[in-house]
């Protein structure tokens, strides 16, 4: 894995205060860690912007490290912010694969939305579902939005 990357467009119209992201790490079904890794603020009670990931190895001295470098942006008409953090690789005898959003979301403003997904283990089975995908493999990532 060089680099994967997903894209999301997202319109937010409520209360809420801010746009939230967050990243879960699952191992065989079993959620072994989660975060929040990038936010920003809703102006105007509305919100119209993009949101990117990518994945990338870190390599060390021309060996990949045993860590990924996980990037988050938030694009609006304003600008954009980013976020990078350094998280722990997967088995490198995995085969991987994203898993993105085949269809527009409708939901409310009190849920968390994964947005996106990479799964890695010797078989995989990449379905609709992101969650119920990375739930199923040796190895997982959920990138969720909310709202605060």
């Amino acid at each position: 894995m060089n680099m994967v990357t997903g894209c999301v467009d997202v319109e937010y119209q409520g209360d809420k205060e801010n746009i939230m992201l967050k990243y879960e790490i699952w191992e065989e079904g079993t959620l072994k860690m989660e975060s929040d890794t990038l936010s920003t603020s809703i102006k105007e009670n509305e919100f119209n912007g993009e949101i990117s990931i990518s994945l990338k190895d870190i390599n060390d001295y021309m060996e990949s490290s045993e860590l990924m470098e996980l990037t988050a942006a938030i694009r609006t008409d304003s600008g954009y912010f980013s976020n990078s953090i350094l998280i722990d690789r997967y088995s490198k005898e995995y085969a991987n694969s994203p898993s993105n959003l085949e269809k527009e979301i409708n939901a409310t403003e009190d849920e968390e939305i994964s947005i996106w997904g990479l799964i890695a283990g010797d078989t995989l089975s990449v379905g609709e579902d992101i969650e119920k995908s990375v739930k199923e493999s040796k190895w997982g990532l959920i990138v969720k939005l909310y709202f605060d």
